[in-house]
C-alpha cells in the first residue's frame, strides 16, 4: 500500500483481511511468502521505499511478531526480494544495485552484503533445479548468476 500498511487476504473470504502492525513509513514495493518450510512456518516479507525490510511470522496468532528488520543506512527503496526453496534465506536486492541476503538459520541480525550491480536491482530468482544458484538482474539488463555457497558470481550475461 502506499501508506506503508501491508495488508493480507484471504482469497477463500475476500471481506476479511489481515493488517500487519509495525508497517513502512512509505510505500510498500515489494512482497513475497516463503514457500513450504520443513517446520511448517509461514513468513512474509516486504521490502519498501523507507529502505527497509521486515519479516512476519505468521504462525504466530498472539501478536504480528517481526523476526527480521533491516534499513539501509542511505534509505534507498527496495526493489527486489525472495526467499529461496527451503525459505531459509531471504535475498533482497537495493535502489543502489547492492545484494543482501539474510540467513534464517543462523538469526544473524546483519545481513551479508554481496558484490553488487552498477545500478538499480530491478529482479531476482532462485533456479528451480540448483538450490544453490539465484540470478540477480539490472536495470541495465545486466543478468548476474550467483553460486549461494560459494558467494561468487558465476556467470553474468549483458
Amino acid at each position: 500500500s502506499k501508506g506503508g500498511e501491508l495488508i493480507l487476504w484471504n482469497l477463500r473470504t475476500p471481506s476479511r483481511s489481515k493488517i500487519m502492525k509495525n508497517h513502512h513509513r512509505g510505500e510498500i514495493t515489494k512482497t513475497c511468502f516463503t514457500p513450504k518450510r520443513k517446520d511448517k512456518k509461514v513468513y512474509v516479507a516486504s521490502g519498501g521505499r523507507d529502505g527497509c525490510v521486515k519479516v512476519w511470522n505468521l504462525r504466530i496468532k498472539e501478536e504480528q511478531k517481526i523476526v527480521y528488520e533491516h534499513t539501509s543506512p542511505r534509505k534507498v527503496d527496495v526493489t527486489a526480494l525472495t526467499f529461496n526453496h527451503d525459505g531459509t534465506k531471504l535475498i533482497y536486492g537495493l535502489q543502489t544495485g547492492e545484494v543482501l541476503v539474510w540467513d534464517f538459520n543462523n538469526r544473524s541480525t546483519q545481513a551479508q552484503i554481496w558484490h553488487n550491480h552498477d545500478v538499480e536491482i530491478a529482479g531476482m530468482s532462485f533456479s528451480p533445479s540448483s538450490p544453490d544458484t539465484f540470478a540477480t538482474l539490472a536495470r541495465s539488463g545486466t543478468v548476474i548468476v550467483w553460486d549461494f555457497e560459494t558467494k561468487t558470481n558465476t556467470n553474468i550475461l549483458k
